[in-house]
């Protein structure tokens, strides 16, 4: 396996999780709509939608929040990495 395919997907899979999310987080998110009382979390849930639906549209982060990635790769012990998986 290259170096360069793993450093590929983890960099596509790290821009999916950030302009969409999961259909299960998205049917919590509409549930608990249906069940909020209080206009401001109803408020709040409305956003939250409205903001995975652009994201998702525009293909945008669902929000600017900052941070930085960790990932963690599981291999098998026959696996063997080949290159040095420095992207420029």
């Amino acid at each position: 396996m290259q170096a360069e395919e793993i450093a590929a997907a983890v960099a596509r899979l790290c821009r999916e999780a950030n302009v969409a999310l999961g259909a299960d987080v998205l049917n919590a998110l509409k549930e608990a709509l249906k069940h909020e009382e209080s206009p401001e979390g109803k408020d709040v849930l409305e956003k939250l939608l409205a903001n995975a639906a652009l994201a998702r549209e525009e293909n945008i982060p669902l929000c600017q929040d900052t941070g930085v990635a960790v990932v963690f790769l599981e291999v098998g012990q026959e696996v063997c990495i080949a290159g040095s998986g420095n992207r420029k």
